[in-house]
């Protein structure tokens, strides 16, 4: 079972490269409606911005675990 979870986890974060790339495209491309754009640019950053406050707690939970231990 955990194999088949960390087979999945690691298909996702292709996918996920995959999506960011679209987005990418989309945010750049002068022939997409601006609203798109926007709306793709928007969707980056709040991806971003996640994954930095996600990274942030990551970082200071090992800390904590770190004093505990």
């Amino acid at each position: 079972r955990a194999a088949a979870i960390s087979d999945a986890t690691d298909s996702l974060q292709t996918v996920a490269e995959q999506a960011v790339s679209v987005l990418h495209e989309i945010a750049n491309d002068p022939g997409v409606v601006p609203n798109v754009r926007v709306s793709a640019a928007s969707k980056i950053l709040d991806t971003a911005i996640k994954a930095h406050e996600l990274q942030d707690v990551l970082t200071r939970l090992e800390t904590l675990e770190t004093e505990l231990a």
